[in-house]
């Protein structure tokens, strides 16, 4: 059924408002694609995450001015599907890059991660971006990279991931411990693969720095979401690294708690020269402990600086206002024009 003019109005608001907190776009021609197939993309779609929508190209082209899309409203011809990445760069050219594998009928024409409009012949590349976790396991020697190479330690990653490992830990709430093992079962567990010396004394001293005392002896799957984050920070110096990596490291810790994590972290690294790497929206979290901030979108780098010189660029009080300020395009350098920021801090 055709749209009334409000119903056009009201599309229009709403493909736009998605595109302009998207961090990538594919369009891609669905002539010959059956009802049936078509629900099954849409499925899919929202199984990853993926706005998806079909619009005539008159309307989405107003729904793209004004959106880091804007540019690919010129190459928007014959009956289109619009396809949106919500968080992961790389979701939409997944979808589609997949769905057309048995379904040939689908034809990328033009994809954008913000900026220029891609070629078709982009969209491998753009189906290949590692998710942030993808990122983590690449570093960690997990995975090899599918393009480049990954370095660290002075040490090529994955190949001689044997000399890296015991010098490297992570933490990460999107990586849960063994759930039926207690916490002091997964300290162990964990000070053994990584070769700790005096196992038993460090993980006294982990216990007691993450007062972890009172549920030593608990399955880690019991524990709250607190105290699973403070386990996963013992795991992550169980072995004193060199190098550390923190994803969000304080989610669901309560501000008390969570200071006095950040204060530990600090500390330690000053103590051992330790380098850490901190990915994290807590932007109050960013300019305590960062001496250099690189924020992202879409897998470029938008601004770099510390948070100080950052504070200058932007002429701001505090980081919250100046991710704000990138998020939503306030900024006077049109890099980072756009919204939906990601930010990597490096301390």
């Amino acid at each position: 059924m055709p749209l009334n003019l409000e119903g056009k109005k009201a599309l229009v608001s709403e493909v736009s408002a998605v595109a302009a907190k998207a961090q990538s776009v594919v369009a891609a021609e669905y002539r010959g694609i059956t009802v049936a197939q078509m629900t099954e993309l849409r499925s899919k779609a929202r199984a990853s995450g993926v706005y998806m929508r079909v619009v005539k190209n008159t309307l989405a082209r107003k729904a793209l001015a004004g959106t880091p899309f804007e540019s690919m409203g010129e190459t928007l011809k014959g009956p289109l599907v619009l396809a949106f990445s919500k968080d992961d760069p790389g979701a939409a050219a997944r979808v589609i890059k997949d769905f057309a594998k048995t379904n040939d009928k689908l034809v990328t024409t033009s994809l954008s991660l913000g900026g220029p409009v891609l070629n078709r012949k982009d969209l491998d590349k753009v189906a290949g971006l590692p998710t942030k976790e993808q990122a983590l396991s690449m570093l960690l020697g997990v995975l090899t990279p599918t393009a480049g190479s990954v370095v660290v330690l002075g040490e090529a990653m994955p190949r001689q991931r044997a000399r890296v490992l015991p010098r490297i830990n992570f933490t990460s709430p999107y990586v849960d411990l063994p759930k039926r093992l207690t916490v002091q079962e997964n300290l162990s567990v964990f000070a053994d693969l990584y070769g700790v010396r005096n196992a038993r004394e460090r993980i006294a001293t982990v216990a007691a720095d993450f007062d972890l005392g009172a549920f030593l002896r608990r399955p880690y799957g019991t524990l709250s979401a607190g105290q699973r984050t403070r386990v996963s920070l013992a795991k992550a110096v169980i072995n004193e690294p060199e190098v550390l990596l923190l994803d969000e490291p304080t989610a669901s810790l309560d501000p008390d708690v969570g200071d006095r994590m950040r204060t530990y972290l600090e500390q330690y690294q000053r103590r051992t020269g330790c380098t850490m790497l901190l990915a994290s929206h807590h932007m109050g979290e960013v300019e305590r402990m960062c001496d250099d901030v690189i924020m992202l979108r879409a897998g470029r780098v938008v601004d770099q600086g510390s948070p100080s010189a950052l504070l200058e660029r932007y002429g701001r009080d505090n980081m919250e206002e100046v991710f704000l300020d990138i998020a939503r395009g306030r900024g006077d350098d049109e890099r980072i024009a756009g919204g939906g920021v990601d930010e990597v801090a490096s301390l």
